[in-house]
Formats: structure tokens, C-alpha cells, sequence
């Protein structure tokens, strides 16, 4: 078995990947204009430079790094090293840039990470690691690719990412309702924009454009996430989200791809079909109807788990009464939760947890119920996002490294437990649920850390072998 390097028992790829999307990571400053230009433009509170730790050679390099026994990243029988397992190794992070020359403090008393290159021209991280105990541990990874993919803009609406993997479909863009004050969207509840959802806009914009990528890359997964509607657009965005889905499953077939093992992967708050907050019976109608319309995963992502601090962060105001999540109230998520469990089956639901916004005890009682109920979670650490103008709501700017492992320990540890109660065929079952869902989910943009059960992406690694993972730019000549 091959082990990534460990510091104290924590992961080297994983220490890296919390510390640079919290704090981010030195760039060169004849580097950071061209990086700037091809950042990853989502969330505000994710922006930045998109970077792949480990896993980005080619087999032929592979081959090269093999027979030289030069993995400086791994430990292990390098000899019995095979791709597959290579492509294990590795980490994706959205990574905020920091420019060489604006940086003025001592780097020999902190933790810090510098993206730089050797000399062949390759990507290398280099750094060192400050533990809790003030012990200096030195970093050196020789595999690191940038994710240099030509996409749309977010506003368009579909963008093609993860090399090939999937394509998210954006049906609202920034355009959100809720008005959370944790998030960088919070601000648009209070100028939503009318009108988002016309005719004009279905057919002669987002569905030609997810049939144009459908086309090109052959895609068989379909993510479908960002902003909630406001109440007068809740039929809208479903009929958007009907039409688009039917789009998607036609030019599969136009291209001759089976629809056998295609994903569409929701995300959304609980709703029915006209309201937020409602009944049982009519949230279970509406989960029958995604279902029907092709849906297999779902993300009702719950985000805050105590019901005080719910509404603290997502309150209820004369602008986002009865579409905010406290409207909606933790009862109501669990109820949600229950049903799409029920019709979509265990883990092939998930729901995402912000870390530190609440006390850690509460996002342990968050995983364990969760997963009580075949729900999985996304631990998201939290930064704040730089046009937040209300800080004073907030208790911490981010969370510490050793807190966001430790959770991650505890979610694998809770899900094993809970595996332990079903036969291997059952087990074999559940995790494939999981893994499915996860690489379906948006993982690989977000330094999100869902446990490490099933390590590689699968859907990745089979769209890396057919070559459609050529938009990695391993070498700074590719820029």
C-alpha cells in the first residue's frame, strides 16, 4: 500500500491543501499577472488560482519518475507502484494568490507555502510547516499541476471543470434569494434580480451552451447548483432545471453515450414546488419529481447545524422571509434530509457543513447524525469572503488546520462505524453511493475534505486515461 507522507500523522498533500485555501499561497510576481487571468472564478470566498497537488503526470512521466525513484512526495514501494495508485495521491485546492512583493512578514516564525519552479520548468511547492508544538517541518512537492482550462464565465452560466469531469450548470448564477451573511451572495437578496428566468434565456443560451460542452467533452455528469430562486421563481427555476436535464440526456444520445451511468447531481435548499417552508407531504412530492425527471444525487446542504446559530447567520427580514434557512429551521432540513434519503438512497445524499462557524462539538453532532440517517457530509472550512461588509456576526475568520483534520479523521471513523453494521456486498454499496455523489459534487473546486474512504475519483481517473485531462498544465511553458 502507498502512503502519502505524514507529519505527525497528518497528510502532507492535506496540510498543504487546508493551509493555502485559508491563507494562500506566494507566487512569483513574474507569474502573478498570467495566474490572475486564469483563476478560478467562483464563490468569492473560493477565488483563486486552481492547483492540483500530486497525480498530474502523464503515464509517460510516470514511467520516467518510476524508474528514478524521485517521488519525493510518497513513501513506500516506489517499484510496485502502479498508475492507479499514483493518481490516489492528490489533492485539489482553490488557492487565493499572494504576490511575492506585497508579502512583508517573517517567514522563518510562520507557516507558509511558495508555488515555484525547479529546473525544468515544473511546478514545485516549497514552505514549511509550523505544528502546534512551534516544531519546523520543511515542504517539498515536485508534483503540482495548475488547472489551466479555458471555461465560460460564471455568469454564462455552464462551465466545463476537473478536466473534463463534469459540467455544472449554474441555473441563477449570483442571483440568490437567501441572503446568508456568511456568503459572498448574501448581498444580492437584497437587489434579486426579476426577470432571470425567460424563455429567450433557456433556449438560446444555457441549454446551447451545456449542449456545446456535452458535445465536445462527452461528459456523462451533470452538476447542477448556485443561488436559490425567490418565491415568485420557484416554478421557474424547476421548469429551468426540467428543461436542462432533458437537454443534457438528448445530446448523450445524439453523441451515442448510454444513460445508463450518467449522474445528475442536484444541489438545493428543502423546497417544494412554490415554497420554502412547507409540508411534509409536499416536499416529498417534489423529491419524487426530481427524481423522475433523472435526478440520482442530491445535496440539501444544510451548512449551519445549531438552530441559534442558523439564525444568527441566515436570519429572517423583510427581504428574505420565507426563503431564508432560518425560515426553513434545522427541523425542517432533517425532515428533508429523511425523505430524499428514503427516495434517492443512502449517501447518495450529502450535505455540506461550514467549519467555524459554530463550535467544533456542534459539527461532530452534525457528521454523527448525519450519517445516522445515510446522509454523507462536506466539511467546507470557511473563509471569510472579501466583500462581506457585516463581520461582527461572524466568530472566526477561519479555522485551525489541526481542528479541520481532526474532523476529517472523525468523519471517516464515524462512517466506518456506521459501514460495520452491513454485509461487504451492502458496504461495497454504500461507499460507491458516496464516492458517486462526491465526485458528481463540486469537491475539486472547494477545499472541501469529505474523509478518505475512497481516495481516488474514479470518474476523474477514467477521463485522465481517455486523455481528457489535458487542460492540467504541468509545466509553467504551457501558461
Amino acid at each position: 500500500m502507498i502512503l502519502q507522507k505524514k507529519i505527525k500523522n497528518y497528510n502532507i498533500l492535506a496540510l498543504i491543501k487546508l493551509y493555502i485555501y485559508q491563507h494562500g499561497i506566494i507566487v512569483p510576481n513574474e507569474y502573478t499577472e498570467k495566474f490572475l487571468k486564469i483563476q478560478y472564478s467562483g464563490y468569492r470566498t473560493t477565488s483563486g488560482l486552481f492547483i492540483k497537488l500530486g497525480g498530474t503526470y502523464s503515464k509517460k512521466e510516470f514511467k520516467y519518475h518510476k524508474k528514478n525513484k524521485d517521488f519525493k512526495h510518497l513513501e513506500g514501494d516506489i517499484q510496485n507502484l502502479t498508475y492507479e495508485d499514483y493518481l490516489k495521491n492528490r489533492e485539489w485546492v482553490t488557492a487565493r494568490i499572494l504576490e511575492q512583493s506585497m508579502i512583508d512578514f517573517d517567514f522563518d516564525s510562520l507557516t507558509y507555502f511558495k508555488l515555484e519552479t525547479n529546473e525544468q520548468d515544473k511546478f514545485i511547492i516549497t514552505g514549511q510547516y509550523l505544528d502546534k508544538d512551534g516544531l519546523k517541518h520543511a515542504i517539498y512537492l515536485d508534483d503540482v499541476g495548475i488547472f489551466n482550462k479555458e471555461v465560460n464565465n460564471d455568469e454564462d452560466g455552464v462551465i466545463s471543470q476537473a478536466g473534463g469531469a463534469r459540467a455544472r450548470l449554474s441555473i441563477a448564477g449570483a442571483n440568490c434569494a437567501s441572503g446568508c451573511s456568511f456568503c459572498s451572495f448574501g448581498p444580492n437578496c437584497y437587489k434579486y434580480e426579476k426577470g432571470t428566468y425567460t424563455q429567450d434565456r433557456l433556449n438560446n443560451y444555457l441549454i446551447p451552451m451545456l449542449q456545446d460542452v456535452i458535445s465536445k467533452e462527452k461528459l456523462k455528469h451533470l452538476f447542477v447548483t448556485g443561488g436559490n430562486p425567490s418565491l415568485d421563481d420557484m416554478e421557474n427555476w424547476t421548469y429551468y432545471l426540467s428543461e436542462c436535464i432533458k437537454s443534457f440526456k438528448n445530446e448523450l444520445i445524439k453523441q451515442n453515450i448510454p444513460l445508463s451511468n450518467i449522474k445528475i447531481d442536484v444541489m438545493l435548499t428543502p423546497r417544494s414546488f412554490t415554497k420554502y417552508v412547507d409540508t411534509h407531504e409536499e416536499y416529498s412530492k417534489y423529491l419524487k419529481y426530481l427524481k423522475e425527471m433523472g435526478v440520482t444525487n442530491l445535496a440539501p446542504n444544510i451548512e449551519i447545524w445549531n438552530e441559534k446559530y442558523l439564525k444568527i447567520y441566515c436570519p429572517s427580514n423583510q427581504q428574505t422571509k420565507g426563503m431564508s434557512k432560518a425560515d426553513i429551521g434545522h427541523n425542517k432540513y432533517i425532515d428533508y434530509i429523511k425523505e430524499s434519503v428514503k427516495i434517492f438512497g443512502k449517501f447518495n445524499v450529502r450535505s455540506i457543513i461550514i467549519v467555524g462557524l459554530e463550535p467544533i462539538a456542534e459539527t461532530k453532532k452534525a457528521i454523527k447524525q448525519l450519517i445516522d440517517l445515510g446522509c454523507y457530509v462536506g466539511l467546507s472550512p470557511f473563509v471569510l469572503p472579501e466583500n462581506l461588509k457585516d463581520k461582527t456576526l461572524l466568530l472566526h475568520n477561519s479555522v485551525s488546520v489541526d481542528d479541520l483534520l481532526d474532523l476529517n479523521n472523525y468523519l471517516e471513523e464515524t462512517f466506518l462505524k456506521y459501514l460495520s453494521n452491513y454485509s461487504d456486498e451492502e458496504k461495497r454499496e454504500l461507499i460507491e453511493n458516496m464516492n458517486n455523489s462526491l465526485n458528481s459534487h463540486n469537491r475539486h473546486n472547494t477545499a472541501n475534505i469529505n474523509g478518505n474512504i475512497t481516495p481516488l475519483d474514479y470518474k476523474e481517473k477514467e477521463n485522465l486515461l481517455n486523455g481528457y485531462d489535458l487542460d492540467l498544465a504541468t509545466s509553467i511553458n504551457m501558461l
